[in-house]
């Protein structure tokens, strides 16, 4: 849910859209980066310690060759300049939902300075869609063509 002033004062307005903007598109590249980053795609795609031990991230190779696989359309790496058309875009956020969860730490393994994971994944889930919404809620509205 937003904090933002303006939503407090005025209303949110509900999580859709017609067209998805440059700006908009520029906050979703952040926003499956930076869970790259974090290792929340690790549910779906674990980048594995070499200890043997677990998992400890997300293998971004392995998620942008079933990505390239499953949703052709999009270039990777995610350029924030360049934007998909919008069913593209519903279709990697639709990938990414798939394979999200909150990472949850595990044993610290000092040699490589890293937590092994598990992932829960409901809460993973959760909290991206919310981040997503959020993202649709304040883009200001545009309409118009929404062909692939």
């Amino acid at each position: 849910m937003s904090t933002y002033y303006t939503d407090r004062e005025y209303g949110a307005r509900p999580p859709t859209i017609d067209v998805i903007d440059g700006r908009l598109w520029a906050g979703l590249c952040s926003l499956i980066q930076t869970r790259i980053g974090d290792g929340s795609f690790g549910l779906r795609f674990p980048e594995q310690c070499s200890d043997g031990n677990g998992p400890f991230g997300c293998d971004e190779q392995s998620f942008h060759r079933l990505l390239a696989a499953e949703v052709p359309s999009v270039e990777w790496p995610l350029s924030p300049s360049e934007v998909p058309a919008t069913p593209v875009v519903l279709d990697l956020l639709e990938f990414c939902a798939a394979a999200v969860g909150e990472p949850v730490q595990k044993s610290f393994h000092a040699f490589f300075g890293h937590y092994h994971l598990s992932w829960d994944r409901a809460a993973g889930l959760k909290r991206f869609i919310a981040d997503v919404n959020m993202l649709f809620s304040r883009t200001p509205r545009r309409t118009g063509s929404t062909g692939a």
